[in-house]
């Protein structure tokens, strides 16, 4: 089953793609993938926090917080997709990519040490 950001997502041009968040993600879950999606496009871009923080007109510690987990992400990852030069939903994507990584883990490790 997919998981999401919501209970529903809009794609190009408004459609809906119907991503759900399955029960078993929890908003944790998503504050931590989201903060190492972020963490990734920054150091792919070359930029340190301080950086990302001056570009995007923001406190010098949000980008720390969001990458750490610390903050949920909200409409202010606008302001850092448009510091790091990327298309917002490149955050959306990247994190429910890892997400589901993530649960596909899970998975092979609750397998591997289930009684047989």
């Amino acid at each position: 089953m997919p998981v999401g950001l919501g209970p529903f997502a809009h794609g190009h041009r408004g459609q809906e793609v119907g991503i759900m968040m399955a029960p078993q993600v929890q908003r944790r879950d998503v504050a931590a993938a989201f903060g190492a999606t972020l963490r990734a496009i920054r150091q792919e871009r070359g930029l340190s926090q301080d950086e990302l923080s001056e570009r995007a007109d923001m406190d010098r510690a949000y980008p720390s917080l969001l990458e750490r987990g610390q903050r949920h992400p909200t409409l202010l990852m606008l302001r850092l997709a448009t510091a790091l030069d990327i298309k917002p939903e490149r955050f959306v994507t990247d994190t429910v990519a890892r997400l589901e990584g993530e649960r596909r883990t899970d998975i092979a490790l609750e397998r591997r040490h289930a009684p047989r």
